[in-house]
């Protein structure tokens, strides 16, 4: 799966029912690559479109239940390489990675507060 691939699967799970118009700016790709990334998707079976209620004109992507199996996967696998990454991390580190890497995306106009909350199992079991 390819980057732009895996972050319009992220976005959709969060927010789904998106245009290719917001998915594009959620993702900080053109609204043609937007399109590209959702055809490639639904080729795929992973993602559907339909007109949106009250706007026929626009459609609205949501993930497929396959789509959906898959961006778990791939958030499992994430979350495996996150707890490695951080095992030898303190709570404290953890917390101050997380704050500084928040205010990164922030400053990029990214919207996180829709993101999971963190899965670290490190922050939690170390002293």
């Amino acid at each position: 799966m390819s980057e732009a691939a895996y972050q319009s699967m992220f976005a959709l799970r969060r927010i789904p029912n998106m245009s290719s118009a917001d998915l594009a700016r959620w993702t900080g790709v053109t609204a043609q690559s937007a399109n590209q990334i959702l055809k490639g998707l639904i080729d795929s079976g992973l993602v559907e479109r339909s007109p949106a209620k009250g706007h026929g004109r626009i459609l609205e992507a949501r993930l497929t239940a396959r789509g959906e199996q898959v961006i778990e996967a791939c958030e499992r696998a994430g979350d495996e390489i996150e707890a490695q990454m951080a095992s030898a991390m303190t709570p404290a580190e953890l917390a101050q990675l997380e704050a500084l890497l928040r205010k990164a995306a922030e400053g990029l106009g990214v919207p996180i507060a829709q993101r999971r909350p963190s899965r670290i199992p490190a922050a939690s079991s170390q002293s």
